[in-house]
């Protein structure tokens, strides 16, 4: 807007008294992430940009008749502070030229700030000539689409309290995971006002990892322990995982949930979502409203758990069930989500006793009960279907949290998911068979073989777990963590794969992998932190794995394992090759002597001369995909035509063709063995050396998984130094070159490298 504009201010007031109408009487005008920079018709009547909005700014408070009113500077954090924050001449002018009931909201030391100091928060007071109003982006997680946080409120120590106005939390996208970081803010809220400094001593990480065992005789410490409070709030979240919701219907009335007690100090019945209306110093939530069991006047906005005293609210019995206001994702950590919350009563008072010497505060937004969307009886009883055994339990719940733990930090299950492959990746090369007999780390062997069977049944636990997650009756919470949960199990199976592999090989060199680096520093939370660990990091489009929400209509889905191949899968395999190839023969060649044909001629040579790079796909009805590879293609070629096509001839000897006869499909193919002419185009074999072969039965539909089986197979062969590979294609109206066309691989030069059989393409693709 031109700030000096009367035209532009005039607008700008009738669309506020446009709200002001509607009982809205909570205000914030937003100047983050903007230019700097004025017009000319605005340096003409302002000394600096910080005047011009302390200008408009005053002039709407005051129109608006000095309501409860926030304003987000253009540097609302250190790091955009110019110079620094005691020197910057735009926060000293905001500080001193808005009004005094204006409050001010700041993100901390950088717009998402693990730690915010109390020295920090005090400086920032002296400019800005108030106490801030905190706009937390600790839990946000809108600028990384692979990340959600399910971890404590963390890095603000209680100490904090009484130098804010309040603390507002952007939290995540999607609306049901913020549980955790909203209950956990809440303790926080309502701890003692002390400075409990984490320490990373041994001790002390042995004693939270006791707390993890989740017994119901935890002792709570004064203050604010974050690992007490993660605990309560997992425990408080589990029973929601089960009451029954639909993405767009209604639920039963939510359970009551309990804060971490502390020292005189009644606990919360139940945790409300505030919005934004008339909080003058309070904890807000940048985020549609939580339902709650309490109905109020219309347009009344009624404040709860202030600093000062007790406040209690009247309700009106009602049968009404109520029904949800999602928030939809928003584009940048600082954005906040306007929708118009929906609240309906159900007859139970919402709070008995509000917490006391708290920041935490309220408001309820009052709808029209008269429309209420009704909860499905069937879906109601959903859960009493599962049996114990398939339901989660506290430790699966916080093994989840832990893998998605907080922007700067995993939690510890993560972390030891992380140092192991780390370890057994380092030290695989004690696992080449070549060596074993005389290498002098024998004693590393064993140990890694334990390892990597303790790491192998950590993946399939969490798969276990995945398990019982999809089976929730809360679809809308299922439906908002599926996608994050899903991508990392099929991360855990593809590292884990890679694992076997490496301890399974012949001839393994260790000669692979970039340098690590901070687990915060690259985007993708622990999925892409493991995924860097692979050598094949940079091929990122096998790690885009598409959403599989809509998947889930054919519940449940399968799981499917990715593994190295083994001699007694050559069945398996060839069985696989058959079902998807049948086409290539006519039944009246279906005879014994024509049985492995089709396997024989197409994948024999890879599995029996190459078989230490292959992998099979397999789920609860078998072997479903396999993926066979050789990592010098011309070497391949050579081994086939000294001991494999022989053998081949022996078999199927060649066909005589008669005038009265003509040679059937698989006399036809019978004909390759004696007549095998393999490419040797040197530029091929030199930039793309390796030979690759897939196939999945066709009811294998998931992208992901082909994905992630390309993915532990160009793994082994970058691990031997392989820079690219190539595969023989069908026709472009063929599956199989749809599925390798999918899969990254594209044509060649058809002038150069086009194989006399016009019926086969070469694709190729570098790793």
């Amino acid at each position: 807007m031109t700030y000096s504009s009367v035209k532009d201010l005039t607008i700008l007031r009738r669309k506020l008294d446009q709200v002001s109408s509607f009982g809205c009487d909570s205000f914030a005008l937003l100047f983050d992430d903007i230019l700097p920079e004025m017009n000319k018709c605005d340096k003409e009547v302002f000394a600096s940009f910080a005047h011009a909005q302390s200008s408009v700014t005053n002039q709407i408070y005051e129109h608006l008749k000095q309501p409860s009113f926030m304003f987000c500077p253009t540097e609302y954090c250190a790091s955009r502070s110019i110079p620094t924050v005691s020197d910057s001449q735009y926060l000293n002018t905001i500080g001193e030229k808005l009004i005094q009931g204006i409050e001010i909201m700041w993100t901390g030391p950088k717009v998402v700030s693990k730690i915010i100091s109390v020295s920090s928060i005090k400086e920032l007071a002296k400019v800005l000539r108030r106490p801030p109003l905190i706009w937390d982006n600790i839990h946000a997680n809108d600028y990384d689409q692979k990340r959600i946080y399910l971890g404590p409120y963390d890095g603000r120590c209680p100490s904090l309290i009484p130098f804010l106005s309040g603390v507002l939390t952007n939290p995540n996208c999607e609306f049901e995971p913020n549980f955790i970081a909203l209950h956990t803010l809440a303790s926080w809220s309502k701890s003692e006002y002390q400075d409990i400094k984490r320490q990373n001593s041994v001790e002390t990480h042995v004693e939270r990892e006791n707390l993890s065992k989740f017994d119901d005789n935890s002792v709570v410490i004064p203050g604010y322990d974050l690992m007490v409070a993660h605990k309560l709030a997992i425990k408080a979240w589990l029973p929601t995982f089960y009451t029954p919701t639909q993405p767009d219907g209604g639920r039963p009335p939510p359970p009551k949930l309990a804060l971490a007690p502390t020292d005189d100090t009644p606990i919360v019945d139940a945790i409300i979502t505030p919005i934004l209306n008339n909080i003058p110093t309070s904890v807000m939530t940048c985020m549609a409203v939580t339902p709650i069991t309490q109905t109020a006047p219309v347009g009344l906005a009624v404040p709860v758990n202030q600093l000062v005293g007790t406040v209690t609210v009247p309700s009106e019995p009602d049968n009404s069930q109520e029904t949800d206001s999602v928030a939809s994702p928003a584009g940048e950590p600082m954005d906040v989500i306007t929708d118009k919350p929906s609240l309906a009563a159900t007859g139970e008072p919402a709070v008995k006793e509000l917490l006391p010497n708290s920041l935490i505060s309220t408001a309820i937004a009052a709808a029209s009960s008269e429309e209420v969307m009704q909860v499905d009886e069937e879906v109601t009883s959903s859960a009493d279907l599962l049996s114990e055994n398939e339901k989660l339990n506290i430790d699966d719940l916080a093994m989840i949290c832990d893998m998605f733990y907080l922007p700067f930090e995993h939690g510890s299950k993560a972390q030891y998911v992380l140092s192991e492959f780390q370890w057994l990746k380092i030290n695989s090369h004690v696992m080449d068979h070549t060596k074993l007999s005389t290498s002098p780390e024998l004693h590393l062997v064993e140990e890694w073989k334990q390892r990597a069977e303790e790491f192998d049944k950590f993946v399939k636990y969490f798969a276990a777990v995945c398990k019982k997650f999809q089976m929730i009756p809360n679809s809308c919470l299922m439906y908002d963590l599926n996608d994050y949960i899903w991508d990392l199990r099929g991360t855990l199976s593809l590292l884990n794969s890679y694992i076997k592999w490496l301890g399974s090989t012949k001839g393994y060199n260790d000669a692979f992998l970039s340098g690590d680096n901070e687990p915060w520093v690259f985007r993708g939370g622990l999925t892409g932190e493991l995924q860097r660990l692979l050598p094949i990091s940079n091929s990122t489009d096998l790690f885009s794995i598409p959403q599989r929400s809509a998947e889930l209509e054919n519940f449940p889905p399968k799981v499917y394992t990715i593994r190295p191949f083994i001699p007694s899968d050559e069945t398996a395999v060839y069985n696989v090759c058959k079902a998807v190839n049948h086409s290539m023969v006519d039944l009246k060649d279906s005879t014994e002597q024509y049985d492995h044909l089709i396997p024989d001629l197409l994948i024999g040579g890879l599995v029996t001369l190459s078989s230490q790079f292959s992998f099979v796909v397999e789920n609860d009805d078998g072997v479903c995909g396999y993926i066979l590879a050789t990592p010098d293609a011309n070497d391949f070629h050579r081994k086939m035509s000294v001991s494999w096509l022989p053998e081949m001839q022996k078999k199927y000897p060649l066909p005589v063709e008669t005038d009265n006869t003509s040679l059937t499909k698989a006399q036809g193919l019978v004909s390759q063995f004696h007549n095998y002419q393999p490419e040797k185009s040197e530029l091929l074999l030199t930039q793309y050396p390796a030979l690759v072969k897939m196939e999945f039965l066709p009811s294998v539909k998931d992208l992901s998984i082909k994905q992630r089986t390309l993915a532990c197979m160009l793994s082994a062969l970058q691990s031997v130094q392989v820079v690219g590979v190539h595969c023989l294609s069908g026709s472009p109206e063929s599956r199989s070159y749809e599925m390798y066309n999918q899969l990254g691989f594209v044509r060649t030069n058809p002038n150069v490298l086009t194989p006399e059989n016009d019926d086969t393409l070469i694709l190729v693709r570098i790793i």
